[in-house]
C-alpha cells in the first residue's frame, strides 16, 4: 500500500459514514410488483422484448442492447409481465418500464461455477454485454464499450475506483469487506481482457479494512493498492486518475486517450459474477441513511424495487424534510417514494429539518471561493455568469463541458448561489444550440 496524498482541490464535507460502515448489509425480500425501467444506463435505451402476459424467470432479456452504447435489462425476480408504462426514475428522467408482477414463490437455484481457466478476452466481453453491466459508481456507461477500446487507443493502466467519496454512502465498502476475494478476481478479469500489466486500486484512507483486505489479496497479483486523503470528489474518474498516474485527460477527451480504464468495485464484482456465474445485473448493494431514518442500514436490492416497498412510515425518526436518491452532492431530490431502484442507485438519504437548510441567495461577491475548490480547474462564477445572461455557447468556450457536476463550488459558495444547477441547465441549452446551428447548415 502507498500514501498517496489528496485532490489539489476539492472539499471536505462532514461524511457521516460510520452510521452505516459496519453493518453488514441485509438481503431485502422480493417486493409484490418490480418496475424495471429500459433505460438504466448512458446511451440507448433497452428495447423491450416482451409483452404482457409473459412468463420471466430471474435473469430472463427483457431490454435488447439497442446500439453500440446501450446495454441489455433483465427481470430481477421470477413473475409475469403485466404491462410497459412510462415511469419516472430517480434521476428525474422518464424511461419505458417493464412491470412484473412477482411470484409468490420464487425459485431457488444455486448459481453453477463457470470454467474460466482458458477462457478468451472475446468470451469475457460477450459474457460482460449479456449480462447487462454497466458502471456502477453513478456514470452507468456499458461497461462492454470500455472494455473493447477502439483501433489506436492502447490502454496500459487499469484503476479501480473504491475511493466512495461522496457522504454517507457506505454500500461500496461494504461490498469491498464481504466480497474482497471475488472483487480481486474480477479485477484479473478486466486485467487480462484489457491485456495491461498494470492495476491500481484507489481508495481513501476512512477505509482502512477494505484497503488492508484489498492489499493482502492483490499483492499475488501484482495489483497496487493507492490510499489517498478524505476529501471530495477524490472518486471523479479523471481527478482519480491524476492522482494514480500523474495522466491528465484532456478536454473533451476520455481515459482511454491517456491508455487508462477506469472501473468502480461494484461494477468489479458485477462483472465476475457475469463470468464465473453467468449472472445478470439485477440486484445491488445501497445504502439507506439520514438523521430521518430510525435504522440506517445497507441492503442487497432487487432492480426495479419500488423505494416504497423498501421504506415505509414505521422507518422513520423524524418526518423526512427532504428525500435523496444517490449522494447529497450529486444526488437527485425526490418528491415521493413511488421511484425504483435501478443499476446505478448507490442510496437514498432521508434529511431531517435539522439536517436540511436552505441558503438565502444573495449577488455574487466574487470571492473566488468556488474557483478555488473546483476540482477541474474552471472559473464557476464566470460560468454562472454566462449563464444567467444566456450566453450557453460563450459558456462553451470557457470549458463548461468539463464540468463534473460535482457541487463544490455550490457548497462553498457563500452567497449560497445554485452554481451548479445553473451549469447543468446551461449544458443542456448549450448542447441543444449545437444541434440546431447543426440543423440549420444541412
Amino acid at each position: 500500500m502507498q500514501n498517496k496524498g489528496s485532490l489539489y482541490a476539492g472539499i471536505c464535507p462532514s461524511h457521516y459514514e460510520e452510521i452505516t460502515m459496519h453493518k453488514p448489509a441485509i438481503r431485502a425480500k422480493v417486493p409484490e410488483r418490480l418496475y424495471i425501467p429500459l433505460s438504466q444506463h448512458i446511451g440507448a435505451p433497452a428495447v423491450s422484448c416482451v409483452e404482457p402476459g409473459y412468463q420471466v424467470k430471474k435473469g430472463t432479456l427483457i431490454g435488447k442492447i439497442n446500439g453500440i452504447i446501450s446495454a441489455n435489462v433483465h427481470a430481477s425476480a421470477d413473475g409475469t409481465v403485466e404491462k410497459i408504462e412510462k415511469r419516472r426514475t430517480g434521476n428525474g428522467m422518464i424511461s419505458d418500464t417493464v412491470v412484473i408482477k412477482t411470484d409468490p414463490a420464487q425459485a431457488e437455484t444455486e448459481p453453477v461455477l463457470q470454467p474460466v481457466e482458458n477462457i478468451t478476452r472475446e468470451q469475457i466481453i460477450r459474457k460482460i454485454t449479456d449480462a447487462g453491466i454497466v458502471g456502477m459508481g453513478g456514470a452507468t456507461f456499458p461497461t462492454q464499450v470500455k472494455l473493447a477500446p477502439p483501433p489506436g487507443k492502447t490502454i496500459d493502466t487499469l484503476i479501480i475506483n473504491a475511493a466512495e467519496c461522496e457522504p454517507y454512502l457506505t454500500c461500496d465498502y461494504r461490498l469491498m469487506i464481504e466480497h474482497t476475494a471475488e472483487i480481486i478476481s474480477g479485477i484479473v478479469l478486466l486485467k487480462k481482457c484489457l491485456g495491461v500489466n498494470r492495476v491500481i486500486i484507489g481508495i481513501e484512507a476512512d477505509k482502512p479494512e477494505a484497503a488492508k483486505l484489498l492489499d493482502e489479496q492483490g499483492k499475488i497479483h501484482n495489483i497496487e493498492v493507492f490510499i489517498f486523503s478524505v476529501k471530495y470528489p477524490q472518486g471523479a474518474e479523471k481527478q482519480l486518475i491524476f492522482m494514480s498516474t500523474g495522466r491528465q485527460v484532456p478536454s473533451g477527451g476520455l481515459p482511454m486517450d491517456i491508455g487508462c480504464v477506469v472501473s468502480n468495485v461494484a461494477t468489479i464484482y458485477a462483472a465476475y459474477r457475469a463470468v464465473y456465474f453467468n449472472e445478470s445485473l439485477t440486484e445491488r448493494y445501497i445504502t439507506f441513511s439520514g438523521r430521518a431514518l430510525k435504522n440506517p442500514r445497507n441492503m442487497i436490492v432487487k432492480t426495479g424495487t419500488l423505494l416504497g416497498d423498501l421504506i415505509n412510515e414505521n422507518d422513520f425518526s423524524d418526518k423526512p424534510e427532504k428525500i435523496i436518491s444517490g449522494g447529497p452532492m450529486m444526488g437527485f431530490s425526490l418528491e415521493n417514494l413511488d421511484v425504483p431502484v435501478t443499476k446505478g442507485t448507490s442510496g437514498f438519504l432521508f434529511f431531517s429539518a435539522q439536517d436540511y437548510k436552505k441558503k438565502k441567495e444573495y449577488n455574487c461577491i466574487s470571492c473566488g471561493a468556488c474557483a478555488f475548490v473546483c476540482p477541474a480547474g474552471l472559473l464557476p462564477s464566470e460560468l454562472l455568469r454566462l449563464t444567467e445572461n444566456m450566453k450557453y455557447l460563450k459558456a462553451m468556450e470557457n470549458n463548461l463541458l468539463d464540468c463534473m457536476e460535482c457541487g463544490s463550488c455550490s457548497f462553498v459558495c457563500p452567497a449560497g448561489k445554485q452554481i451548479v444547477q445553473s451549469i447543468k441547465t446551461a449544458k443542456q441549452m448549450a448542447r441543444n444550440k449545437l444541434e440546431f446551428n447543426v440543423y440549420c447548415h444541412l
